[in-house]
């Protein structure tokens, strides 16, 4: 089966009860308004229409409900045959997309299909229009929409959590910046503030998006630093990601050294300043 053949069937099964539907409608607003001018000659008539047509139009109802839910549609979304026909939608409309376990990235935003609420995730939204096509044009409209990442309030929010983890069971004299901590046990934190719903995946493709946005990682005199694994014993604590050329990116630590150009700079300022 077909999402889109589906969705087509059931729309040209629904027009004869859509039909039947207005006229019905139609006849008891006739019938109403003849009732207020006390135009008693057609009532009968007009009532016995109605009736006639409102059954049709339930009788179409119950027939379709029944069909509907006796469907596979609901196992069908989810499938892997749901997604690939979803990609052929979305390679039509020239929308760059990679996959990455069960995300489909669309940059800026991540897709994931939640077959238990019969919906689409982009981001934090459900999405409840889950045909095909539609969901491919809305994913088209989300990409091609103006956005920019905000770099800086991130990298504040990474420096306050690093510079937490960092200063914690240090030792006497010792400097808590530039030690290499785990991106997720920073990731861990955040996840854990009272409301959050924050999820890994979005975590790690904020990571990317702020390692590729050609900002400077400059923040409070201290300059972060992305690290890949570089061994085995790191695997566990590895994050990764599908970058927007298809490339998968592997995420691992983070530190934050002192920046001591921009020391010097700010000193020589002051100096100058006195």
């Amino acid at each position: 089966m077909r999402f889109e053949d589906t969705v087509t069937a059931g729309v040209g099964e629904m027009e004869p009860v859509l039909r039947a539907a207005k006229k019905g409608a139609s006849a008891a607003s006739a019938c109403s308004k003849m009732i207020e001018s006390g135009e008693i000659k057609n009532i009968a008539r007009k009532l016995g229409e109605a009736e006639q047509e409102l059954t049709r139009a339930v009788e179409g109802i119950r027939e379709f409900r029944g069909k509907w839910e006796s469907s596979e549609i609901g196992d069908y979304f989810g499938s892997d045959d749901y997604m690939a026909e979803l990609k052929v939608l979305l390679d039509e409309l020239g929308v760059d997309y990679h996959t990455l376990g069960d995300v489909l990235y669309v940059y800026p935003a991540l897709v994931r299909l939640d077959p238990n609420s019969n919906v689409v995730r982009i981001d934090k939204k459900a999405e409840v229009r889950v045909r095909p096509r539609a969901l491919a044009g809305i994913l088209q409209a989300v990409q091609n929409r103006p956005t920019r990442f905000p770099a800086g309030r991130f990298l504040g929010s990474l420096f306050k959590v690093y510079k937490a983890l960092a200063t914690s069971n240090l030792k006497r004299n010792e400097p808590w910046a530039g030690k290499s901590l785990y991106l997720r046990d920073i990731y861990e934190v955040i996840a854990a503030a009272p409301g959050s719903d924050y999820s890994e995946q979005e975590f790690v493709r904020d990571i990317y998006l702020l390692d590729a946005s050609g900002e400077s990682l400059e923040v409070r005199g201290h300059v972060a630093v992305l690290e890949a694994s570089s061994s085995t014993r790191d695997e566990r604590k590895t994050m990764s990601i599908i970058t927007r050329d298809g490339q998968r990116r592997l995420y691992c630590t983070i530190r934050f050294n002192p920046n001591y150009a921009s020391a010097v700079a700010s000193d020589r300022l002051s100096a100058e300043a006195c």
